[in-house]
């Protein structure tokens, strides 16, 4: 955030984590370097990060390894929840950048995740204290009614009701039978009726 303040003035950035002693660095960080944009800094948990839906554009994150904070074992249930949110928040058309050691878990998340709107772009390998990581860019196209949270969003902003996928599949059936029996003539197509 500070060097993107400094480049791209005009944007809001945020800086988010968990641990107070991180959130003091950051503020230290801020100070000592004066970017030029708005940064904003908040103590929160990226599971439940407090913010509206659709008002972000890009996401930068260093995720937990699973080495210093969390385990792998963790991420393999905190890299879904984190994509979770990402699509709650992100505009359609948004970008992430992810930097993470767990290669595999990762890619089964980004490969799961596939049919809520995100594409992988790309993927490169790099170091960082000696061990090896990977980062992935991704974009994100908002998927209205592709998971629970998009359908209660759509709900939200439009008033349409809640529906829920039995019923939805349900009206869908009632609606192919309607189409089928109106392609079928009826027994009384050739009559005429007179009054």
């Amino acid at each position: 955030p500070i060097e993107g303040s400094h480049l791209f003035p005009h944007s809001h950035y945020i800086i988010s984590d968990l641990t107070p002693n991180n959130i003091e660095l950051s503020r230290q960080n801020v100070a000592a370097c004066a970017g030029k944009g708005p940064i904003s800094i908040m103590l929160a948990d990226a599971q439940k990060l407090p913010l509206r839906p659709q008002c972000v554009d890009v996401v930068i994150s260093d995720l937990p390894f699973g080495m210093r904070m969390g385990s792998v074992n963790a991420n393999k249930s905190l890299y879904p929840a984190l994509f979770k949110q990402m699509e709650r928040f992100l505009r359609s058309g948004g970008r992430a950048v992810l930097m993470t050691m767990a290669k595999t878990v990762i890619k089964r998340v980004i490969e799961d995740r596939k049919r809520f709107g995100w594409t992988l772009v790309r993927e490169r390998p790099m170091e960082v204290g000696g061990y090896g990581s990977w980062v992935f860019e991704l974009s994100y196209e908002f998927l209205p009614l592709a998971s629970a949270a998009n359908r209660e969003l759509v709900h939200k902003m439009t008033g349409q009701p809640r529906i829920r996928a039995s019923v939805r599949a349900k009206m869908a059936a009632k609606e192919a039978e309607e189409s089928k029996n109106e392609a079928q003539p009826s027994e009384t197509s050739d009559a005429v009726v007179e009054n």
